[in-house]
């Protein structure tokens, strides 16, 4: 139920308020989380680790990665396939029972890895898992701290009776001196000033709200 945390605007802990209050109590209560408990508990005789697959395959994938990888790929004139969603090939390995998918030996990906033993180099195969996250805590402490410490003083965040700034404030003023990690809240409020900046823009330039408008790649 990870996924079911990470799709939220903050976590549950007080100390991720980003929200103003009004705003807050103009949801009535939405948890974008339910989104993902909902596939987990879909009513169908599933395993645990099938339950987990399922609500990957209709929410994260879907909402995130595969979102990504379209994006970067056509934004670079590649047509790019995953072959692992081929319907015949994910209905057969999805029915495998979960010991042919799991070991303690291998981890995950356990039948994967057996087929490929003979053909990759061991520490190739069996190396940790590595994403492709770029380094925000890094970077909000490195070349960006002067603007993540001035996020809080945006006048499109002020505006927008969303987002409340003094938790924004503590968390970048914190984030910098290294206190704790909080590039994750930080990056999605400063992702949602971009946007209403962007939106600013295209409403000054045509007299049209914008919304109709796709938003630019970044650089």
């Amino acid at each position: 139920m990870k996924n079911g945390h990470t799709v939220r605007l903050y976590p549950s802990s007080p100390t991720y308020q980003l929200l103003q209050p009004e705003f807050q109590r103009s949801l009535g209560g939405y948890d974008p989380g339910e989104v993902v408990r909902s596939a987990f508990t879909v009513d169908a005789p599933l395993d645990p680790l099938q339950r987990a697959q399922y609500a990957d395959v209709m929410t994260y994938l879907p909402g995130d990665i595969l979102t990504k990888v379209d994006r970067a790929s056509m934004a670079n004139s590649l047509e790019l396939r995953s072959p692992m969603l081929d319907p015949d090939f994910f209905a057969g390995s999805f029915a495998l029972p979960p010991h042919r998918k799991l070991s303690y030996a291998s981890g995950g990906k356990a039948m994967l890895k057996a087929a490929m033993s003979q053909r990759l180099p061991h520490d190739l195969l069996y190396r940790p898992k590595k994403g492709f996250t770029v380094p925000l805590a890094r970077w909000f402490r490195g070349a960006l701290r002067e603007d993540v410490l001035r996020l809080a003083d945006s006048s499109a965040l002020a505006d927008s009776g969303v987002v409340n700034r003094d938790t924004v404030r503590r968390l970048a003023t914190a984030h910098v001196r290294g206190a704790a990690d909080y590039s994750k809240p930080l990056w999605l409020v400063w992702v949602f000033d971009a946007f209403l900046a962007h939106q600013a823009g295209l409403a000054t330039a045509d007299g049209s709200s914008g919304r109709s408008r796709p938003m630019p790649a970044l650089p």
